[in-house]
């Protein structure tokens, strides 16, 4: 399908209300060297047609290994196999263009910060001497995070924050 035609079918879709179809379209077009232009021309149709909420719900994290891909929940492994990340059955990345790692300790410190009330208050009767452990350990993490903590720092507040 050349330029104009993907264009003409974006529009079509989007017109019947088909924004899953139009971004499948929009996506098919990732790595050619229309994709900008594709992409510029539907965020301009509308915004529903990529947007973000609805993308994540049809995103995929493959599992790549001698035997295929396999589709996995969470991303504990991401760091010890090769992995590709697919939208509506469109490759968007892989662990060759794109480095997760650093995103992967970013996000870590996101539902500890949620979870940290409940130890709080579990921790001020059962284990006081170990209250602030956690808030250090997320603390550690985070300053890491910015460059701003050793490695060796990082490590001490989180055997702090297991003991």
């Amino acid at each position: 399908m050349n330029f104009n035609e993907r264009i003409t079918e974006i529009r079509s879709a989007a017109d019947r209300g088909e924004y899953r179809h139009a971004a499948a379209l929009t996506l098919a077009t990732h790595g050619t060297d229309r994709f900008a232009d594709v992409l510029r021309y539907a965020r301009g149709v509308s915004s529903r047609i990529l947007d973000p909420d609805m993308l994540a719900q049809d995103a995929i994290w493959w599992r790549v290994d001698g035997n295929g891909s396999h589709a996995k929940d969470g991303l504990w492994w991401i760091d010890k196999d090769a992995w590709r990340l697919s939208v509506l059955s469109v490759e968007i990345a892989t662990q060759d263009t794109l480095d997760l790692q650093p995103l992967q300790h970013a996000w870590s410190t996101t539902p500890a910060r949620h979870v940290l009330p409940v130890w709080e208050e579990w921790a001020r009767e059962h284990a006081p001497e170990h209250l602030n452990a956690p808030r250090r350990a997320i603390e550690a993490k985070e300053a890491w995070c910015r460059g701003e903590a050793t490695n060796d720092e990082l490590r001490a507040a989180g055997d702090a924050a297991w003991a």
